[in-house]
């Protein structure tokens, strides 16, 4: 039985990690010229965000780091720093886990709504700081809205296509946090 649950686990890891390649593969493809066109969401921001308010313990923090960061060198963004960002933002979801659990689709979406612009935010705050070009501000506000528009998408993606339910809120249940 135990292994049963290590082999789930690792799966839910392998799907994690698959996801993201598949996202960054996408991202990569030449599907024509992109100039002046509008920013797309950050899937894999709200994928991650989605994965982690569903069931954190499937994503541990060095293999959210190390998505996050193959990521930034793939997609040519500023390496660790969305990393760093999105291991805050999960260990914010860990510390909280017990209280959002049950939460509602609407109250949900809002917290990780909360938490994609304070991950914005912060990002081209630091950017900013340290002079990095970085996309104008109608670009970011853009993307940052289309990110919060795919997050139920996202959601969606991992409870349906992944199979990533919540853990159950009940002691004793397989799948309970303590």
């Amino acid at each position: 039985m135990g292994s049963g649950r290590a082999f789930e686990l690792w799966g839910y890891r392998g799907l994690y990690v698959g996801a993201v390649l598949l996202i960054v593969l996408i991202l990569m493809l030449p599907f024509g010229p992109s100039a002046g066109r509008l920013p797309g969401p950050d899937l894999i921001l709200a994928l991650t965000i989605a994965w982690a308010m569903r069931r954190s313990d499937h994503l541990p923090i060095l293999l959210v780091a190390a998505a996050m960061l193959l990521a930034d060198f793939l997609l040519m963004r500023p390496p660790g720093l969305m990393a760093a960002l999105t291991v805050i933002a999960v260990e914010v979801i860990r510390a909280r886990e017990g209280q959002w659990r049950d939460l509602p689709l609407v109250l949900e979406w809002l917290i990780g709504a909360a938490l994609i612009v304070a991950i914005v935010a912060a990002n081209a705050l630091l950017l900013a700081v340290f002079f990095v070009p970085q996309p104008t501000l109608g670009h970011t506000l853009i993307r940052l809205i289309l990110t919060i528009g795919a997050y139920p998408i996202t959601l969606f993606a991992a409870l349906y296509i992944f199979g990533v339910a919540r853990a159950s809120g009940r002691e004793g249940e397989f799948g309970a946090r303590p």
